[in-house]
């Protein structure tokens, strides 16, 4: 695990060495020996302060370092400064003003800056937060680590449990904002600075994620200006990392980077493919066609069905304990591809959250209808329900937590700007899906890996979040765009559907009339059982939820590992109805389905593993 970390101690009397000791015995690969010497390892302190990294020495940069007689500085990520044209090192940088310098600079970065006089920190992340970062207070003083099992190995202990935390993660697949699976461990939110000292943590947030609709543009306008956009962030992240590779599936948002991609960056495309599926894949088929019409070399690597069990520590581990096992574990395999390509990886990474995605009802375009919206979407996003989380948690707690989840997606839409419910449901996914969901994959705390998403470019986001809101609705700028400004490929369909995309931005109707007149038609519609078919998008993410369901079934030594913890750890006792999800689990491997979801036994089984292997682990 690459990452950066630090504390501000109260007094440094019988801690500090103790607590810097950390870094030298915490493993970052799980599975291997420890071997500090393939490792630089940064220790910085003063009057109190520290700061703290560890990364892989024949690994792709991530840990940049700024030292003067005053300031010391570290970043887990990559930035360039106000006025530089280009991503750069901290060689040449004059850190006068910290805060404002790094909020006011572009990229993919969390940062922290220790004052060497005061020994005072001062932590700054990106604008959405690409990089995570957890902060602790305690008794002895503030400590915190871009990797939460490192922030506990500091401590020595693992905080109690936050059930709130805990029910958002099985309901929802993550936890929201701040929150994490323990009491007193927040996480930083996007494009926000923290300054700790003596009196504690304040925490500001330096910019507000917003969408502020120009309605003065036209589409054809806009359509260059933000391909435009994508180019420039395409260009700079391909020269920061040259001759690497573009994961390039079938999909939008990895076509969109490949084409603005400069044809003398010397990358090659890779499309992952499951060993069952072969060269003729959807993904691998378009990608193919898709690469030969814009000039890459395309390769197609076959990702081998890994047991679970011999890497579910370590992915477990690399995320926290804050991404369930059927995600982590595809991220993972990406991962361990990626090592044998040098490392880094461009990719599509953070397209849907600017493109519209969840912007799919007329009622969230009409401003009578934002509250119902809101509260359709909270309710939609919701994973398991009550009686499905029963199953294997506590009674107790699913009574008490679980109607707060949707109060709490609620609270945090409405904490948005915007008349209509698309306004905060665009930056929820830019503010909240981004931050709490992406940014948690196992390859940003990888010692071995990293990667760089062009969506995340500022001009491009400053764009994209100024559209007309009617145009975010099913995505419908974001085809357009692709399709005017990528004639290459205009008759290559979009894999997870089987579609075309046309030239035609659709005319959305929003009126309350016709509003009212579609829901007096859907229910008519409900009320004689008339049903809308799946849609292929739907199809194609639910064959994935299958195929992880079968992977976990068939994982003996993962199945008697996960009951021998449920039964035995005394920590879990406080989380699982011991006898009920030992039963659950005996079914799930025996296939039957209980979760009363779609897919939501397979997402059931996979928090449980999460949370039984991260709350049983032993602390230094």
């Amino acid at each position: 695990m690459s990452f950066i970390a630090g504390y501000y101690l109260k007094s440094t009397e019988n801690k500090s060495e103790k607590i810097t000791s950390a870094a030298y015995r915490f493993n970052p690969e799980h599975n291997l020996a420890l071997n500090n010497d393939l490792y630089d390892i940064g220790i910085e302190t003063a009057k109190g302060g520290c700061i703290i990294s560890k990364s892989k020495k024949d690994a792709p940069k991530q840990i940049r370092l700024f030292n003067s007689d005053r300031r010391y500085a570290c970043s887990l990520g990559f930035n360039k400064f106000k006025g530089d044209n280009e991503f750069c090192d901290y060689n040449k940088l004059k850190l006068v003003d910290p805060v404002t310098q790094f909020s006011q600079s572009e990229g993919e970065f969390v940062a922290a800056v220790l004052d060497k006089d005061s020994g005072h920190i001062d932590i700054i992340n990106d604008r959405f937060s690409s990089r995570p970062c957890y902060l602790y207070k305690n008794n002895d003083g503030v400590f915190f680590s871009s990797n939460l099992a490192f922030l506990l190995e500091m401590i020595g202990y693992m905080p109690e449990i936050d059930y709130e935390g805990l029910i958002q993660f099985f309901t929802l697949g993550y936890t929201l904002a701040e929150r994490t699976n323990h009491k007193g461990i927040q996480r930083l939110k996007p494009a926000c600075s923290v300054h700790i000292d003596n009196h504690g943590i304040k925490i500001d947030q330096y910019r507000k994620i917003r969408v502020e609709s120009n309605y003065g543009i036209s589409k054809e306008e806009m359509a260059d200006a933000a391909f435009a956009a994508m180019q420039k962030s395409a260009s700079q992240r391909s020269k920061l990392f040259p001759g690497s590779f573009l994961a390039l599936s079938g999909g939008l948002d990895s076509r969109m980077v490949a084409a603005a991609l400069p044809r003398n960056a010397n990358y090659h495309t890779y499309t992952w493919v499951s060993s069952t599926a072969g060269d003729r894949s959807p993904d691998a088929v378009v990608a193919a066609q898709i690469s030969e019409r814009l000039g890459f070399t395309h390769h197609i690597e076959r990702i081998n069905a890994m047991p679970l069990s011999d890497c579910v520590d370590e992915i477990v581990k690399l995320t926290g304990g804050l991404m369930q096992v059927n995600h982590t574990l595809r991220s993972y395999q990406y991962v361990m591809k990626m090592r044998q390509l040098g490392g880094v990886c461009l990719g599509g990474g953070s397209g849907d959250a600017f493109a519209g995605v969840n912007v799919s009802s007329l009622y969230q375009l009409n401003k009578f209808w934002r509250a119902r919206s809101l509260d359709s979407f909270a309710k939609g996003y919701h994973k398991q329900n009550a009686d499905s989380l029963k199953l294997v948690l506590r009674k107790d707690i699913v009574e008490q937590f679980y109607t707060h989840v949707k109060d709490n997606i609620i609270n945090i839409l409405n904490n948005f700007d915007g008349q209509l419910g698309a306004h905060r449901i665009v930056a929820w996914n830019s503010a909240i899906f981004e931050a709490c969901f992406t940014s948690t994959s196992p390859v940003h705390n990888h010692p071995d890996v990293t990667e760089a998403r062009p969506h995340l470019g500022y001009d491009y986001t400053d764009l994209m979040l100024s559209l007309p809101v009617n145009w975010f609705y099913n995505k419908n700028f974001y085809r357009y765009m692709i399709y005017k400004n990528i004639p290459e490929i205009r008759d290559i369909v979009y894999a997870n559907t089987g579609e075309l995309m046309t030239g035609d931005m659709v005319n959305v109707n929003a009126s309350l009339p016709r509003l009212i007149c579609r829901m007096l038609k859907n229910k008519t519609c409900k009320c004689f059982g008339v049903t809308k078919p799946q849609n292929q998008e739907s199809v194609y993410f639910r064959n994935i939820a299958d195929r992880d369901r079968l992977l976990i079934q068939q994982d003996k030594k993962l199945i008697d590992s996960l009951k021998e913890k449920i039964t035995y750890c005394p920590s879990l006792k406080n989380v699982f109805d011991t006898k009920k999800a030992c039963e659950y689990i005996d079914n799930f491997v025996d296939g039957k389905i209980m979760a009363d979801v779609q897919n939501g036994d397979t997402n059931l089984m996979s928090a449980l593993i999460t949370t039984a292997y991260w709350f049983s682990r032993e602390i230094k």
